[in-house]
């Protein structure tokens, strides 16, 4: 997913040592996968949530502060219909009463990152 985003020219950044962050989270309430594979789900519902998590060293971190900013949701929102959850191969799409597996930072701050060059 990683070099799908890099390819797009998003940046990458990669945390460099553990934080505890508050971020928003999407628990999925309902959802019907696609039956063809590249097709958004045909439903997809989520709850937003307040939740705070531990970051690890090696987690990756996209910002909104970048050229490719309008592009970031997107691909990374779990109800775009053009996003990377259309990509059986990323595994994104989660069962019913499971969470999105990407968070997003609820309040801007400084952050242990370094940028990630794909290697």
């Amino acid at each position: 997913m990683v070099k799908t985003l890099l390819d797009r020219g998003v940046q990458v950044g990669q945390i460099t040592r553990d934080i505890a962050l508050d971020v928003e989270t999407y628990r999925v309430s309902d959802v019907v996968p696609a039956k063809e594979a590249y097709e958004a789900p045909q439903k997809i519902e989520v709850e937003k949530q307040s939740n705070r998590i531990t970051v690890r060293k090696g987690d990756f971190y996209i910002s909104g502060g970048q050229p490719a900013a309008n592009l970031i949701p997107s691909l990374l929102e779990p109800q775009s219909e053009y996003g990377l959850i259309r990509h059986r191969v990323f595994k994104l799409l989660p069962e019913k009463g499971a969470n999105f597996p990407i968070a997003r930072l609820r309040i801007h701050r400084k952050l242990p990152v370094k940028p990630f060059l794909g290697r």
